[in-house]
């Protein structure tokens, strides 16, 4: 997966990012070994102050022109488009929050979790995504570099690494 994300005015991130399966089988395409999905998001933070609960508003894929290439065919599916309202709080080393999506295809309802700073950049995490739960550990050995593992229910796991900078 490949995820650029950036600020653009205060409060506003805009997003791109495109994952790419290999050895994906779909039987609505025989012969095909392998999926690319691109999409794109947008996310306002009201301005609040900072010991407020935090609210943010957004959308994935907002100009619902997700796109899923099957090989040299291609095909691009609309209408997937997500709207989000969430809100986060920061207690101590506890950081909770919850939202309520609507979507066509993705995530829809009601959603939240927690991550846990347990200290010397460890970070444990556990998140209801409106019809699973799903746990994590997210590690910085260094201000800018994250290391992840996650158990996505009922039976996947994701590894990640990013690299972030302010400009």
């Amino acid at each position: 997966m490949y995820y650029a994300s950036m600020g653009v005015l205060p409060g506003l991130e805009v997003s791109l990012d495109m994952l790419q399966v290999i050895g994906w089988v779909d039987p609505e395409a025989p012969g095909v070994a392998w999926a690319m999905h691109r999409l794109s998001n947008i996310k306002y933070q009201l301005p609040l102050p900072a010991n407020w609960p935090q609210i943010a508003i957004g959308s994935q894929d907002p100009f619902s022109a997700n796109a899923l290439s099957r090989g040299p065919i291609g095909q691009t599916k609309y209408g997937l488009t997500t709207f989000y309202g969430v809100t986060s709080h920061a207690v101590g080393p506890v950081s909770l929050h919850l939202g309520y999506a609507r979507s066509r295809g993705f995530l829809e309802g009601v959603f939240g979790g927690g991550d846990l700073d347990i200290g010397y950049g460890l970070n444990v995490r556990a998140e209801y995504d409106g019809q699973q739960w799903n746990s994590g550990v997210l590690w910085h050995p260094f201000s800018w570099l994250g290391l992840q593992v996650a158990r996505l229910f009922p039976d996947d796991m994701a590894y990640g690494a990013s690299i972030s900078w302010r400009l």
